[in-house]
């Protein structure tokens, strides 16, 4: 029987020029940086570059951000929230792909954290999309879906969260791209294969 501590792969800071997320000793997720999207969480879109961290949410265990102008955070109850670019149909889930709406983001955008899912043990991000582990070991994917990176047949955007496998260990992400590290599979169950 394959045993992880998921909580040694939670991410508790991350970002690329643009923003940086940080999760401090108190549990309490910090974000500076640009805010065109709302991504720093406060309520409001602005343009201006925010060098110190603005608080964003309590009892928070794991951050990710999609380098898109999107960030998602897990909270110790294992709730799943976004906020930021929901132009991709990541935060916010639309019927169908809309090229205007992704393209201009900032007029798609959830300024406060929304929920996206419970029961969550681990989720990642994608550029475009989302990636979660739930408890129960299934794994959900949803969000822009151009390059079949969502594991459905459907190329546009996967609206709502949609299971894609069953009895998971562990998520990965990027596994071939930017000498990432991939798990062995004699050490995993199973790892996620896409370019999420």
């Amino acid at each position: 029987e394959i045993t992880i501590n998921l909580t040694e792969h939670y991410i508790t800071h991350v970002g690329d020029p643009g923003n940086f997320y940080y999760i401090d000793d108190n549990y309490v997720l910090w974000g500076s940086g640009g805010n065109e999207y709302g991504q720093l969480g406060q309520g409001i879109q602005d343009y201006e570059f925010h060098s110190e961290g603005l608080k964003i949410a309590e009892s928070v265990i794991h951050v990710d951000y999609s380098q898109k102008g999107f960030v998602i955070f897990l909270t110790n109850d294992h709730k799943l929230y976004g906020v930021g670019n929901a132009g991709s149909g990541a935060l916010g889930q639309y019927e169908e792909f809309d090229w205007t709406r992704y393209t201009n983001g900032e007029n798609y955008a959830e300024t406060t954290p929304i929920l996206l899912m419970e029961d969550v043990a681990y989720a990642n991000c994608g550029r475009d999309d989302i990636v979660c582990l739930k408890n129960d070991g299934t794994v959900w994917t949803w969000g822009y879906n151009n390059a079949g990176n969502c594991g459905v047949a459907d190329f546009s955007v996967v609206r709502k969260p949609t299971m894609v496998a069953k009895e998971v260990t562990m998520v990965w992400t990027n596994l071939a791209i930017d000498n990432y590290p991939q798990p062995e599979k004699e050490q995993f169950e199973m790892a996620w294969t896409g370019d999420i």
